[in-house]
């Protein structure tokens, strides 16, 4: 690239070019042309060839030069040019000097020490087995090839890639390789889902960055492609959220009255249980979330207890109380419990350290003030001054929020200016001082003799100060 000085005076020629003269210029780096010479110059944007292309020209020459070379070869020669024709040729040269006119696609990887493709599809193939051992096999014969490791991992995303696109789009015009491996995508693909292929991908891709940096790119490969063999398919949750419907229709069927003989046997579940506790290991929701109860009816539309049977304890769902259809009873709702001003001082601790971490200003305000009860589903908080009233009230739905999410109880904040000292229900109160004659001195607050004072007796004990006459 040009020095400013340069671009200058080549400004100069472009202003007054000969009638002669046209000139040209080829650049991959746009961005660092001035303007002033951009502005001056028709800008034509070319963009990569594809790989069909290339091979394409590769082909015509090889006919030219009477070469006989395998579709195969041609499509890696075309993918290391990277979109570059110049490139291509130049690489075909080197492997026909090589090779001579007997071009074979072993002979093109072992000269360009490209990783085969074979070696992606068992990668795959490894995955559909989950056998560790055959990965780690794999990894050591890729090391002991003198593969590059982060270009056997760019291949191996590419290779998901293209596994990727034939599963979304159902066609394989869009994967840049030979015929024969086509087909083998198009089969590959009944055997993966989307999601699985996406978690691979990234997998991968986080692989290849941390193999950049690391000082033992080896054990990394070897603890990644066991993840990529060991990782749970995706079609396994999905069978257990099945499961999980299945048991809401069993336990729904109480719903209607008529079903006598529904209503009439205790509902096993233990089963299903099982499965909820799978998918809360597999990471897709917590156990309590993913099994609902909500579509059972009260208790007494059932004449016996419905248990559910997980491991070696039994639950009961709901404890049923035998009934006629004739007298319709409800149960009393249980009253709301609120929380006591005893919960919310042993809570306000927590709560101000919760505060902090997501907002460390509101959570050191909260912290200079202090609580002073709870009433009528208020929590009221003294403040020192306006500037924190003010700040508390600006926040209050974050507050109430926060405080809900740690005790479970939604109250209204209500910040008061307040400054008496601060106080708990834990802490005990002072013994209340003897009384004295009003206007007798005193000496706690200094009002008494001067040698009484705190300050003096302080000195006398503690440096050995004397009074002077």
């Amino acid at each position: 690239m040009l020095t400013k000085e340069a671009f200058n005076a080549l400004l100069k020629t472009l202003e007054e070019p000969p009638e002669h003269v046209v000139f040209i210029f080829a650049t991959t780096e746009v961005h660092k042309i001035p303007m002033t010479i951009l502005s001056r110059c028709q800008r034509f944007d070319f963009r990569r060839i594809s790989v069909e292309e290339i091979a394409t020209n590769l082909r015509e020459i090889s006919q030219e030069e009477g070469v006989t070379i395998e579709e195969e070869a041609l499509m890696v020669i075309a993918k290391k040019a990277d979109g570059a024709l110049r490139d291509a040729q130049s690489i075909f040269d080197q492997i026909r000097s090589f090779c001579g006119n007997q071009i074979q696609a072993v002979d093109v990887l072992k000269v360009l020490n490209v990783v085969d493709q074979e070696l992606y599809f068992r990668v795959t193939d490894l995955i559909k087995a989950q056998d560790a051992r055959g990965g780690i096999q794999l990894v050591d014969e890729i090391v002991k090839g003198g593969y590059d490791l982060r270009e056997f991992l760019g291949g191996l995303a590419e290779h998901l890639r293209n596994l990727l696109v034939v599963i979304t789009t159902e066609a394989t015009e869009l994967v840049e390789t030979s015929e024969p491996y086509r087909k083998r995508y198009r089969d590959e693909a009944a055997h993966f889902r989307q999601s699985d292929v996406l978690r691979l991908i990234r997998i991968v891709n986080e692989l290849e960055q941390a193999i950049r940096w690391s000082a033992q790119p080896r054990f990394k490969l070897e603890a990644g492609l066991l993840q990529l063999i060991r990782l749970e398919r995706s079609v396994q949750i999905d069978a257990l959220l099945g499961q999980i419907d299945e048991l809401k229709k069993k336990l729904g069927t109480g719903n209607n009255p008529g079903q006598k003989s529904a209503t009439s046997q205790p509902i096993e579940a233990s089963n299903e249980v099982r499965v909820v506790g799978q998918v809360s290991a597999g990471r897709l929701r917590n156990a309590s979330q993913a099994f609902e109860v909500s579509p059972i009816k009260p208790a007494q539309e059932y004449q016996k207890p419905i248990t559910v049977s997980a491991g070696t304890t039994d639950q009961p769902l709901a404890q049923s109380q035998p009934t006629e259809h004739t007298q319709a009873s409800t149960a009393p709702a249980e009253p709301m419990r609120h929380i006591s001003a005893e919960e919310a001082y042993e809570q306000w601790q927590r709560w101000v350290g919760e505060v902090r971490k997501t907002k460390i200003g509101i959570g050191t305000i909260l912290g200079e003030s202090r609580l002073l009860d709870v009433s009528e589903g208020a929590l009221h908080i003294a403040c020192p001054d306006d500037y924190h009233v003010s700040s508390l009230k600006r926040h209050k739905e974050f507050l109430v929020d926060s405080f809900e999410k740690l005790t479970g109880f939604k109250l209204r904040i209500e910040p008061v200016l307040h400054n008496a000292p601060k106080t708990t229900p834990s802490q005990q109160l002072d013994p209340p001082e003897q009384s004295t004659p009003q206007g007798s001195p005193s000496p706690k607050n200094g009002n008494g003799p001067p040698g009484d004072h705190p300050v003096i007796l302080a000195l006398r004990r503690e440096l050995g100060a004397e009074p002077v006459e």
